[in-house]
């Protein structure tokens, strides 16, 4: 079942272009932007933005033997920072073929444990896993009603959470946090779980709030971060005037999904229902390292996972390919689902493409390649309605 953003009217009110997320019919909204991209990725980039994300579900594990739980079913290891720290971590929710049901997100919180979901996933999530529960003191609940997820991003986030924390609940101050660290803190009065990433280049903070009070939360985190004046409807070139306020240089602004659609393919971070999805193997989405643990005990589907690894590889393969900038507005661009050519056989298919500020407009795509033609170096054509476009296969998929 869909549910609605608790800061819906606010993003409408401030213009907000929305579409839906996933199938129409689902019911799942996501902002796309709010009018000037341009200034939304340079917000990204330089200064902070904001990013509502009602297309992310999140389940609650409580009891003793939850991380433990958790140990026995996901590919990552669960293990507690040094002194108690709370920690966030990406894995794989795999069934017994080694497929990936889920792709998840672990973050330590004060007393339980929070995964985020996907949305259109978190239901299978929820049912699979909830069937091998048995004896343990484990207690599954989806609370995507009861909470809500929003993404703090760029720079100067890392100024901004100071000034909008009440208090510290557990773990460490949001502005100390490393990588894949969590805390849980106080904000206009609400509980919010705040874990930090690096994957993108730029500081990145999710916020999982209290949904009853996201409203709040959002107001205290646009009064505080934004320049004067900003906030006003309809004010394109607003959050470049200099005032006396902290956010004067926070700059914080709005943002959507293609702002951060450009960072994330650039940062090579392809995405669950995107690039991969129910029908995939850990192997082929080229973020095995980062999800998977090949040291920890036995999980679900780990025969299969371990055996590839050590024996073969997968039949395909996400990697990053990059091509030269278009040299005029007719010129042709890789697009999802563009196929992929090696000496004139079709070698696969381009799953995201963005052009790339970072790149000098260069298009930067994420695409799924047999495994013969997976090799940095390999040059390609990306076909289009409007004719070939040359590319060559990158070392990583990150690209910046």
């Amino acid at each position: 079942m869909a549910i609605p953003s608790p800061i819906r009217s606010e993003l409408l009110r401030r213009q907000a272009d929305i579409a839906p997320y996933g199938p129409p019919d689902a019911g799942v909204e996501l902002v796309q932007g709010f009018g000037v991209l341009e200034f939304e990725y340079a917000a990204l980039r330089s200064n902070c933005v904001l990013i509502d994300l009602p297309s992310r579900g999140t389940v609650e594990i409580s009891g003793s033997d939850r991380v433990d739980f958790l140990n026995r079913m996901l590919t990552q290891e669960l293990k507690p920072l040094e002194g108690g720290g709370l920690v966030s971590r990406e894995s794989f929710w795999l069934n017994r073929k080694g497929r990936i049901d889920a792709d998840v997100r672990v973050i330590g919180a004060s007393g339980s444990v929070f995964i985020d979901v996907d949305t259109h996933s978190r239901e299978t999530f929820m049912t699979t896993l909830d069937a091998f529960l048995f004896a343990e003191d484990a207690n599954l609940k989806d609370v995507s009603n009861d909470w809500h997820r929003m993404s703090l991003i760029g720079p100067t986030s890392v100024d901004l959470l100071p000034l909008v924390v009440d208090e510290v609940v557990a773990g460490s101050a949001p502005q100390d946090l490393g990588d894949r660290e969590s805390c849980e803190v106080k904000i206009a009065g609400a509980r919010v779980v705040i874990d930090r990433l690096e994957r993108l280049g730029v500081p990145e903070f999710g916020l999982l709030i209290e949904a009853a009070n996201a409203e709040a939360v959002f107001t205290k985190l646009c009064q505080i971060g934004m320049p004067g004046d900003q906030d006003e409807i309809g004010e394109e070139g607003a959050g470049f005037r200099d005032d006396t306020s902290p956010g004067a240089s926070i700059r914080l602004r709005l943002a959507g999904w293609h702002a951060f659609n450009i960072a994330r393919i650039e940062a090579g971070i392809p995405l669950f229902f995107l690039d991969f999805g129910p029908d995939s193997l850990p192997g082929e989405t080229g973020v095995i390292e980062e999800r998977v643990s090949f040291t920890k005990g036995c999980y679900l589907g780990q025969e299969i996972v371990a055996r590839m690894h050590s024996l073969g590889h997968p039949k395909q393969i996400i990697r990053a390919i990059k091509c030269a900038a278009p040299t005029d507005e007719n010129a042709p661009e890789p697009v999802t689902a563009s196929p992929v050519l090696v000496e004139g056989k079709e070698v696969g298919a381009v799953s995201s493409a963005t052009l790339s500020p970072l790149l000098g407009g260069d298009s930067a795509c994420l695409a799924i390649l047999k495994w013969d033609s997976h090799e940095a170096g390999t040059e390609v054509a990306i076909a289009t309605e409007s004719g070939e476009v040359k590319g060559v296969v990158q070392e990583s998929l990150r690209f910046v």
